[in-house]
């Protein structure tokens, strides 16, 4: 549940500061330069991506989406956050932007956990029990 809600989250802000960027038009080359064009279309799209593999419930795409996520967070928002700043933007701008990169983290640590329990449904239950052999051995 939490996944799905990190990636909801995901959505309404990628979709936010694209609208941003394409009003006025004159911002595609300028902010939205690193933001789309860094990585072409990277930024759409990776939500699509996760869309996608949650509902196929495929832990290959999920592990795809995953890379999408790390790559975005590593390449195309640190010089988006450089275009912000440069041109000046407007601080609440900064702010979604930031909030986006903290939101690639959640999904990254729950998708792990999502893609893991697809790989292998019993390892919560699993996990548990080796938890408490091992604290019986400590």
């Amino acid at each position: 549940m939490l996944y799905s809600l990190v990636l909801s989250f995901e959505l309404v802000l990628s979709a936010i500061f694209v609208i941003h960027i394409m009003n006025p038009m004159s911002y595609i080359w300028s902010i939205g330069f690193p933001y789309l064009f860094i990585l072409p279309g990277l930024t759409l799209v990776a939500p699509l991506t996760g869309i996608f593999a949650s509902l196929a419930g495929s832990p290959r795409m999920m592990m795809v989406y995953s890379s999408m996520n790390a790559t975005i967070a590593i390449v195309n928002y640190p010089l988006t956050f450089i275009a912000l700043i440069f041109f000046r933007d407007q601080a609440a701008y900064i702010g979604i932007l930031f909030m986006l990169l903290m939101n690639k983290m959640l999904l990254s640590f729950y998708g792990g956990k999502v893609r893991q329990h697809f790989i292998n449904p019993g390892y919560g239950k699993t996990e548990e029990k080796m938890q408490k052999y091992l604290e019986k051995m400590l």
